[in-house]
């Protein structure tokens, strides 16, 4: 409701007269405009390419394995940012050479033309153009340009078009579309060195990561280009490629897994062969020695003390790699090892792992927080440095409290091996040597049937080995604009172009302009009574004037309008008496009847003004006085052709040396017009405060009103002084004079409500001078 009712309060009617009053005077800057708008909005139009086919993108999903136990990812060394390597160039130029991108067509698609395209190291930098005889169109020639080599437009093969299926240059192999068959037409095409192709693919690509707080194991590749076929085959390439090189890598570490494998099972069966031998030697000589009962529990139990000693110093190794590559490992490097670190803790069921494993995970979400709402210089990222920094310190102290616990337990292991050893001493020499040898046998055997264990499960993941990255979902291609769409986006940009350089300037310092030149326009910007619009008034010349050039230089440019046949526009006079009318309707209970004429600056109208409208008070017979109270720069004696002194201030200069005691006589001047008399402002004086604000002016007003006089002030503007305030003890209203885009309004205004409060309540209106007016002559033509 609100939204309806302010569109209705909307004065369309004023803004439409407005604006078009505003062309009006800015005419001839659009109509030279014009021109040069269109003629840049076409070149824009041409330089966007907006009738061309617009850049669009394809995308394509790639999936991420998510462990199934752990709360990070099965990605091995490549944890964090693994999707970066469809950045990196070497991947790229694998992607570039399968589907020849370093091969590009001008201005079409490669499938409009092409079927396939096959480039070879061997093929020459630089541009080329199939171009179609003008005179026999089934004779085409290949150009060849290179700049850097200085060659331009050599023809290096020429052939008959009708015979076209295949064209082969110098490590070029194009085979040629059906559809371009039919219809063949010139085209250029070029081949680009595999940087320039990279520097390419790289700037048109996107590659966003993959967002575990929002459950996103994915992430997305997206390609931007205006071949659209060749844009969606490109980033399906390197999605599959990407798969392709992931499973790669997992299959050359499963294989080098599996050589060390089957080289330590081969050293463990030699091992455990050359045991049996012993035994079985052993049992050879010795076939009366045998193991009591007894003597084969403790045996047993010192394989199992030594199995666990064993796996208590792999597991010590780990540890101490594990710290050794976390106590110096770089920034880049720390949360992946801090993962792997954690994840070694909780497979040996260390009760530290929990709580480091929280606290990382409680990392990883600020992080990413972060990231998304603050710079990467902003302080806070310093302060989350320091937090994983610790965490560090953390996992480091939990390694050496889980390698002590290893300690302390092969310890312990080594004192219950050395008691039944001990033990062992007591049986005789033999019974102990078969003992021993059994005990290396089975250790042996023990060793070998975990690693043929381990090799065989690893083969068997080799066989249903696949990518822990995977393809969600392959881009299709992207679908163009329609042509008409085109031309219309085109013909928008075009229009606005125009306006913007043509009409922007004009609305651009209308809105900077503080200024009124119509009654609609001061009506909206000023909250007094509007009285009336003067038109600029022009003295029409006469013949007598033409030969009188002497007198007419001597009088003031000023003009009365004693004779409206003399002036244009014709009606002047008229408005003036309207004026006259407006002001005596005001009046007509006072019985003060005067009127101070003001305005905001300099030449501005205000005298000329100030001397029609007493003009016109006195042509209807009442008596009036036109005082010039300007006594620094007045002009009213100029306009009626009259002395400049004695005037106003040489009265009030006389009258207060006197000391009142002998009033001077009052220095006015007749005029033309019987019923006008003039008090000019006599010689200037620096400081007409002193004067206006005296007694003696106090005086000079009582003395004129002792007689019906119309007293017409002329007052000084009143942003230059503060002249026109003092006169408020001696006027009964003001009235402010407007110039036509020169005033500025606003200043007015608040200068006014501000300054001059005393004015504001006793202002009758505002005359706007020179403004622009619906010519009413055909209504007066009557008199």
């Amino acid at each position: 409701m609100e939204e309806q009712t302010s569109i209705k309060n909307i004065d369309f009617r004023y803004l439409i007269h407005h604006y078009l009053h505003l062309f009006w005077r800015w005419k001839w800057y659009i109509f030279f405009a014009a021109p040069l708008s269109v003629a840049l909005a076409i070149m824009a139009v041409s330089y966007l390419g907006l009738t061309k086919k617009p850049p669009l993108t394809a995308t394509v999903l790639i999936g991420v394995e998510k462990h199934p136990n752990l709360n990070i990812w099965n990605l091995d060394d490549l944890y964090l940012n693994k999707e970066r390597l469809l950045l990196n160039r070497n991947f790229l130029e694998n992607v570039a050479r399968s589907i020849s991108l370093q091969f590009s067509v001008s201005d079409y698609s490669r499938y409009d033309i092409f079927d396939s395209v096959v480039v070879d190291s061997n093929a020459p930098l630089g541009s080329f153009s199939m171009d179609i005889d003008n005179f026999n169109s089934d004779i085409y020639r290949i150009r060849y340009s290179n700049q850097l080599k200085g060659i331009k437009d050599q023809v290096i093969k020429l052939g008959t078009v009708s015979l076209l299926d295949t064209l082969d240059l110098k490590g070029i192999h194009l085979y040629f579309s059906k559809s371009f068959l039919q219809n063949p037409h010139s085209f250029d095409f070029s081949v680009r060195s595999m940087r320039s192709t990279i520097d390419n693919i790289l700037s048109r690509l996107k590659v966003s990561s993959p967002n575990p707080r929002e459950q996103n194991y994915f992430f997305s590749v997206l390609l931007e280009g205006n071949d659209y076929p060749l844009v969606t085959q490109t980033v399906n390439t390197i999605a599959d490629k990407f798969v392709e090189s992931n499973l790669s890598l997992k299959r050359r570490k499963m294989k080098e897994t599996l050589v060390i494998l089957e080289k330590q099972l081969e050293a463990a069966e030699d091992q455990l062969s050359k045991s049996k031998n012993d035994l079985k030697l052993f049992l050879a000589q010795n076939p009366d020695v045998g193991i009591s009962v007894r003597t084969q529990l403790a045996m047993n139990e010192l394989i199992r003390l030594e199995t666990g000693s064993m796996e208590n110093n792999n597991l010590t190794e780990l540890s101490h790699d594990l710290k050794n590559r976390l106590s110096n490992c770089s920034q880049e490097e720390t949360e992946r090892l801090i993962a792997e670190a954690i994840a070694f803790l909780q497979s040996n069921g260390n009760p530290s792992a929990s709580s480091l494993q929280l606290s990382f995970t409680q990392h990883q979400e600020e992080k990413r927080n972060t990231i998304g709402n603050y710079d990467r210089n902003h302080p806070i990222f310093k302060e989350i440095d320091n937090k994983l920094s610790n965490l560090k310190a953390k996992t480091i102290i939990a390694l050496d409290s889980f390698v002590s616990q290893l300690n302390k337990a092969r310890s312990d292991k080594h004192q219950s091996i050395s008691r039944i050893s001990s033990r062992l001493q007591s049986i005789p020499s033999k019974e102990l040597q078969l003992a021993e040898l059994q005990k290396r046998q089975e250790i042996n055997t023990e060793i070998y049937s975990s690693l043929l264990i381990k090799l065989n499960e690893t083969k068997l993941s080799e066989t249903g080995q696949r990518a822990d990255v995977f393809i969600m979902d392959y881009a299709v291609q992207p679908i163009p604009p329609s042509p008409r769409s085109q031309q219309i986006n085109a013909l928008v940009m075009i229009l606005l172009t125009m306006m913007a350089i043509t009409l922007g300037p004009a609305v651009f310092f209308d809105f900077l302009d503080k200024t009124a030149r119509t009654e609609q326009e001061l009506r909206r910007l000023i909250p007094y009574n509007f009285l009336i619009t003067l038109p600029k008034i022009k003295k029409l010349r006469s013949a007598k004037d033409k030969t009188n050039k002497t007198k007419d230089k001597k009088q003031k440019k000023g003009l009365l309008l004693c004779d409206s046949e003399r002036f244009s526009p014709p009606f002047i006079v008229e408005l003036f008496r309207s004026l006259n009318t407006k002001i005596q309707l005001d009046l007509f209970n006072e019985t003060d009847k005067s009127i101070a004429i003001t305005s905001l600056n300099m030449s501005e109208g205000k005298s000329t003004i100030a001397a029609n409208l007493a003009l016109s008070i006195a042509e209807h017979g009442i008596k009036t006085i036109l005082i010039d109270c300007d006594i620094r720069k007045g002009i009213t004696h100029e306009l009626f052709n009259l002395q400049e002194s004695p005037g106003l201030s040489d009265y009030l200069y006389e009258a207060l040396e006197s000391n009142n005691s002998t009033l001077p006589n009052i220095p006015v001047q007749k005029t033309f017009n019987s019923n006008l008399w003039v008090v000019s402002c006599g010689k200037h004086v620096d400081n007409p405060q002193k004067y206006l604000s005296s007694t003696a002016m106090i005086a000079l007003k009582r003395r004129m009103k002792l007689q019906p006089f119309f007293l017409v002030f002329d007052s000084p503007p009143i942003g230059l002084a503060t002249d026109a305030a003092l006169l408020n003890n001696l006027v009964s209203r003001y009235m402010l004079v407007v110039k036509a885009g020169h005033t500025n309004i606003i200043n007015l205004c608040k200068i006014i409500q501000k300054d001059f409060p005393v004015i504001e309540k006793k202002l009758l209106g505002v005359v706007l001078n020179m403004g622009e007016t619906v010519n009413p002559s055909g209504y007066y033509k009557y008199y």
